[in-house]
């Protein structure tokens, strides 16, 4: 599951994990590493702790990240479609 994870963001964005593990605060990377930060926490059985690891974070920010991307899916249809458009990508093969 996390590789299709990381298939569906390196198609949508460009970059794969290891790019977002990047200590940059851009709007580039740090919209991507939130959305797979998100789709890591719910569908798969990683921790926080696990999670912030793969991006080279601490758990507080994956928290962040999922709440973050929890509320913009809430008042942004576009956004929304988006996150949803990833995970019908990562849910098609299963």
């Amino acid at each position: 599951m996390i590789n299709k994870i990381e298939k569906a963001i390196k198609e949508k964005f460009g970059y794969s994990f290891a790019e977002l593990s990047t200590p940059s605060r851009k709007r580039i990377y740090s919209e991507p590493r939130a959305i797979a930060c998100y789709l890591l926490r719910k569908h798969t059985q990683m921790t926080l702790e696990e999670i912030a690891q793969t991006f080279n974070r601490n758990h507080a920010s994956v928290v962040y990240s999922v709440k973050l991307i929890k509320e913009l899916m809430a008042f942004d249809y576009k956004f929304y479609k988006v996150i949803n458009d990833l995970e019908e990508r990562i849910n098609e093969n299963i």
